[in-house]
């Protein structure tokens, strides 16, 4: 039992240690528009940070930024913000049978597979998105 444990916290370290360096650090240009995206009030404003994105290659950003600026479109259609926690699939079921949960779910599928999933995501995602 001993053994077994010790191989276990053996290999806990090691997962933990590889998914260190796999991320490091972020680059100048992702954290400046992290910035510019906290300080965003217009959909243009995310759609633009969408383009600087895909422009780095960094597709699943992109499709952030382009959920985000849905979301800003739909408060401002709406006139309302949403309420706190609300999920992306509540957003998804909210807009049922409407025109809108296509593109919605779409959005809602990419992050769920390529954002939280951690695959990477390439240029044929992104353009599902757009």
């Amino acid at each position: 039992l001993c053994a077994a444990l010790a191989f276990l916290v053996y290999r806990m370290l090691r997962t933990i240690a590889g998914a260190a360096r796999r991320r490091g650090p972020a680059s100048p240009t992702n954290a400046d528009r992290r910035e510019r995206g906290a300080r965003a009030s217009q959909p243009e404003e995310f759609e633009t940070l969408a383009a600087a994105a895909r422009a780095d290659g960094q597709f699943i950003e992109a499709v952030r930024w382009l959920f985000r600026a849905a979301l800003l479109r739909l408060e401002q259609a709406e006139q309302r913000r949403p309420r706190p926690g609300t999920t992306n699939r509540e957003l998804v079921r909210r807009y049922r049978s409407t025109p809108l949960e296509p593109p919605l779910r779409t959005l809602v599928d990419t992050l769920d597979v390529h954002w939280y999933g951690d695959r990477p995501a390439g240029p044929d995602d992104l353009e599902q998105c757009t």
